[in-house]
């Protein structure tokens, strides 16, 4: 609106000043009348004192405006500073974490398999590389399997590998991100030394039996001498050879059982 004022009295000041001069042009030999140089005069002051004012109030609006405009520029620049500054922070923290996380997963000395929501592997670590092997990324694990596992029967909890090593899987679910986490932990020496233990327990409590054992043999062998040694005596009548025959026989194969029973522990058959 001021605007259009100010073109307005521009017009209007402009059009009485050509109509004085065509009038002029059309009689040069006339003077003008005072009072409309008076008038005109006088209306061509108010108009530029108004167009003045008008132009003095437009500035200074502008300069309010410029400096309202200024101070909130000034504002979202600071505001978008500290945005930025919160945010480089952020992201050098999860930068942190992640390098962290990385070194972890180098040292741990369990293999560690990432899968992606597909069921391919997206990142696996140096211990995992040893037990499967390197370049495994972007493989699907369902052909990993495939291509170095061996499962059989007396597995158990753990699975046997084609080159004869045993591991152990668990797996989690990756709660920000849809996909799995598999932690592979070899079982080869544990379960090595496992039966080392085992074998020691075994021969340890044979050795044990054997001791019980000459302590058994020692009283039917004693009896089945003592019986043989009546057999040899010439007034034996039929009956009583019978008799002491059978008692040498049940002897003897009480002492043939406990053999056969020390070598079945001997071999692993007996635990």
């Amino acid at each position: 609106m001021q605007t259009e004022r100010l073109e307005s009295d521009v017009v209007s000041v402009s059009a009485l000043a050509n109509s004085l001069e065509s009038d002029t042009a059309n009689n040069p030999n006339n003077s003008l009348d005072s009072n409309l140089q008076l008038s005109l005069d006088t209306k061509s002051k108010e108009g530029l004192q108004a167009t003045f004012e008008l132009f003095n109030r437009m500035s200074d609006d502008l300069s309010d405006s410029y400096r309202a405009l200024e101070g909130r520029v000034s504002a979202l620049t600071d505001e978008l500073d500290r945005v930025n500054l919160q945010r480089e922070q952020e992201v050098r923290s999860k930068e942190q974490v992640t390098a962290r996380l990385s070194n972890l997963l180098d040292l741990l000395p369990g293999g560690v398999v990432v899968l992606d929501r597909w069921g391919t592997v997206s990142q696996i670590n140096p211990a995992g590389e040893e037990l499967l092997t390197s370049g495994l990324e972007g493989r699907k694990w369902v052909d990993i399997i495939a291509e170095f596992f061996a499962p059989q029967k007396d597995d158990g909890h753990e699975i046997s590998m084609k080159n004869g090593r045993r591991v152990s899987l668990s797996t989690r679910s990756l709660e920000e991100e849809t996909g799995q986490i598999i932690l592979l932990t070899d079982q080869t020496e544990t379960r090595r030394l496992q039966e080392q233990l085992s074998r020691g327990q075994r021969l340890s409590a044979l050795g044990r039996m054997v001791s019980a054992l000459a302590h058994q043999i020692r009283t039917p062998l004693s009896a089945a001498i003592l019986y043989a040694g009546h057999l040899s005596e010439r007034d034996l009548t039929s009956e009583q050879t019978k008799r002491f025959s059978q008692k040498i026989v049940s002897r003897l194969n009480n002492l043939e059982q406990q053999v056969r029973d020390m070598l079945v522990f001997a071999k692993g058959d007996v635990t």
